[in-house]
């Protein structure tokens, strides 16, 4: 008895009647023509979703004050990650975060729209997280500063395979930044 799975609105059902052998045929053909349709289809092939903006700011130790404190600066960083899409092609994202700083305090962080290179037949869907972090900071020379980590995961999806990396960024209020490694899932 042959054993076919049949997928409707995003769930998964078996059904184990026996079609013979025309039956795996059109399966096949099916699943052929779904890939097909994904690949041509409208939707963008670069997505993303998830945090574009922090409005306000993140104080040491969420005290207020600590915006009067030193003068406003405005700083940019770059993230960058991509998928080596075969031999010939790289689908990526080339994000520029713009946040501002005073030494202490840290916020207005915006993330425009990513430059991005698309790649044959793979899409990428990116979710953006903006988490302001509940640890104060403290160097030699100053003691309190504020930071903000930015998470990025990428999804990168093809007919046949979806890969799943994750990269971060940490942002100081001194103008500092760490980027982390990039994970794999």
């Amino acid at each position: 008895m042959n054993h076919k799975m049949l997928f409707e609105n995003n769930l998964l059902f078996e059904d184990s009647a026996d079609y013979g052998g025309a039956g795996d045929a059109a399966s096949v053909i099916g699943v052929g023509y779904q890939i097909f349709k994904d690949v041509i289809d409208n939707r963008p092939d670069i997505y993303v979703a998830g945090d574009k903006k922090m409005k306000g700011f993140k104080y040491p130790w969420d005290n207020k004050s600590y915006k009067h404190r030193g003068n406003w600066k405005e700083k940019t960083v770059t993230i960058y990650h991509g998928w080596n899409a075969g031999y010939i092609d790289t689908i990526s994202a080339k994000f520029h975060v713009n946040y501002d700083y005073n030494g202490h305090a840290i916020g207005n962080i915006i993330i425009p729209k990513p430059v991005f290179n698309d790649a044959w037949l793979w899409s990428l869907e990116i979710d953006t997280i903006i988490k302001p972090e509940s640890i104060t900071y403290k160097t030699q020379n100053n003691p309190a500063i504020a930071a903000v980590r930015i998470i990025f995961d990428y999804y990168f999806f093809s007919g046949l395979r979806s890969v799943h990396r994750r990269k971060w960024v940490r942002l100081f209020a001194n103008g500092h930044v760490t980027k982390g490694k990039t994970e794999k899932f």
